[in-house]
């Protein structure tokens, strides 16, 4: 059949605004000779790529994966998916004590493609760490930045991005990776369920990895978690747990823990084990008049609200000073508290993951 008329061309064509990204259907309307408009499937161009070929942004047609120092990434990965044993490596930031930012953080900036050579864990990268790249920050004295890629061999699209390691040589020795730090007081951890699951702020200042990372690294083996809290007065205190892991995004990022001997760990153990996440738009908390993370500051694995929360409001910093009209209560439930320092003023806080030392390594991808 001969067709006339007027193409309306929808094959490829992207819409993109601010906040969203329209892929419009891989076919063109055409009007027959009987003036009935039909749908025609747009035919993909056949491709001569270097390398493989990756999804496009829109469902019907590939497109060339990106070669080694092409740009990929970027608002909603337009730029590209790198080839085989590639990686897409964006440019990482840095808060400094003062308060400024070295890097202008962007989830979605772009990057170049380059060879896969992402450590599999902190305990690689702080093996591998030296005087020269050594960059201490927050209660770590010794410690540096690193990509990690953790894209499975069943997924399509790379999920790496930048983790501090903290490789401090301390009783529990390092290869540590920080999942939560508060210091500089930049960040709120006053978030919604879709940012505490994909991670928010930076990782050389406040932070929070992310529960779905988590979820990635803790369940392929056994791992340990390490909490430290310093107090203004410059005290630390730190509690270990033997086994750390979190559900999917199904149970809530339930959290199962198994606590040492300590009395920390066997107290927030009886609180928090089984507990679901919850979050100020997502109340999955035992606690039957409210939302803990609305009253609690942040969110976290509550059961009928809690003495440990991290991630509540973090009081006490000096860094920066408030309005002379601005109170606040700083004995309030909101405030980031820790079992044993009730009543004592925390000002940092560091939650840290590593493989269960008794284990084999873990192998990412």
């Amino acid at each position: 059949m001969n067709l006339i008329g007027v193409t309306i061309l929808l094959g490829l064509t992207l819409f993109h605004s601010a906040n969203t990204l329209t892929c419009l259907p891989c076919e063109e309307r055409l009007l027959n000779p009987e003036g009935i408009e039909v749908i025609v499937k747009t035919e993909c161009p056949k491709l001569n790529c270097p390398g493989s070929e990756a999804p496009g942004v829109c469902p019907c047609c590939n497109r060339c994966a990106k070669q080694k120092g092409e740009t990929c990434g970027g608002d909603f990965n337009m730029e590209g998916d790198c080839d085989k044993k590639l990686r897409c490596v964006t440019p990482q930031s840095r808060a400094n004590p003062d308060g400024s930012v070295s890097l202008t953080f962007l989830h979605n900036r772009g990057g170049k493609c380059d060879d896969s050579v992402a450590p599999l864990d902190c305990m690689d990268v702080c093996s591998k760490t030296t005087n020269a790249n050594n960059d201490p920050i927050g209660m770590a004295t010794r410690g540096r930045t690193e990509y990690f890629d953790y894209k499975r061999p069943t997924e399509i699209s790379s999920h790496g991005t930048w983790f501090y390691c903290d490789c401090s040589v301390g009783e529990s020795g390092g290869g540590w990776m920080v999942m939560q730090r508060r210091y500089l007081d930049m960040e709120s951890f006053d978030r919604d369920m879709r940012q505490y699951i994909h991670g928010f702020g930076m990782p050389t200042g406040d932070y929070w990895m992310g529960l779905k990372a988590i979820r990635h690294f803790t369940s392929t083996v056994p791992h340990e978690l390490r909490i430290t809290v310093k107090l203004a007065d410059g005290r630390q205190f730190t509690t270990y747990f033997d086994q750390f892991s979190i559900g999917d995004e199904k149970e809530n990022f339930k959290l199962r823990i198994t606590p040492t001997p300590e009395q920390a760990s066997v107290d927030f153990a009886a609180m928090h084990n089984d507990m679901e996440f919850t979050a100020r738009d997502s109340d999955n908390d035992r606690w039957r008049d409210g939302n803990c993370a609305k009253s609690y500051g942040g969110g976290w694995w509550f059961n009928r609200c809690t003495d440990f929360n991290l991630n509540g409001k973090l009081y006490g910093v000096t860094m920066f000073s408030l309005p002379e009209d601005d109170v606040v209560d700083e004995d309030g439930p909101d405030r980031v508290s820790w079992g044993t320092c009730k009543g004592w003023k925390i000002v940092q806080t560091e939650m840290a993951i590593r493989p269960s030392l008794q284990y084999p390594p873990i192998i990412y991808n």
